[in-house]
């Protein structure tokens, strides 16, 4: 079985993007991202992640592909630049595991989380701003599939849990 989440990108955005905004003397968590960090982040991952030959190309490529470009929205920016940081280290890698185990003759699962779901306490090793967050980041469905000791805590504080359909399936 293999998921995916709305927004993995986000665990992303809270690790790696401040780091290169920090360099850049700029903060990414109030009013989002411009196209300075855009570019330089998308810069140094094309350059050690994806392709070390040409990653200015790689960077404006992706830039392009995702628009990110075209909007002067600094937050909007931010959520599509959490679009493509979630498809290439997330989902790309396991819609190739999806095809290539759908290939054999065992059934394949997969499914789709976009739960926006804020745990209570909130998760101490990441979070995305609230402006940011419209689905699942990377992990978030775990206390659903897994529930138990992950949940029992935030089931009373949370009104996510209350939906019947939800406590019935769990």
């Amino acid at each position: 079985m293999v998921g995916f989440n709305g927004q993995e990108g986000g665990v992303f955005y809270s690790f790696e993007i401040p780091l290169f905004a920090q360099a850049l003397n700029k903060s990414i968590f109030e009013h989002g991202v411009d196209m300075e960090v855009v570019r330089e982040s998308l810069r140094i991952k094309c350059l050690t992640q994806i392709t070390p030959f040409s990653p200015n190309l790689c960077a404006d490529w992706i830039i392009s592909t995702y628009k990110i470009d075209e909007t002067d929205d600094d937050r909007e920016r931010a959520a599509r630049l959490v679009a493509f940081l979630g498809e290439i280290i997330f989902n790309e890698g396991g819609v190739n595991q999806l095809q290539q185990h759908a290939a054999g003759e065992t059934a394949t699962y997969a499914y789709y989380f976009t739960e926006e779901y804020k745990p209570d306490p909130p998760n101490p090793l990441w979070s995305m701003p609230d402006w940011l967050k419209t689905s699942a980041d990377h992990a978030d469905e775990l206390p659903f599939m897994f529930g138990g000791p992950l949940i029992k805590k935030d089931m009373e504080k949370n009104d996510i849990w209350k939906s019947k359909a939800l406590v019935l399936s769990i």
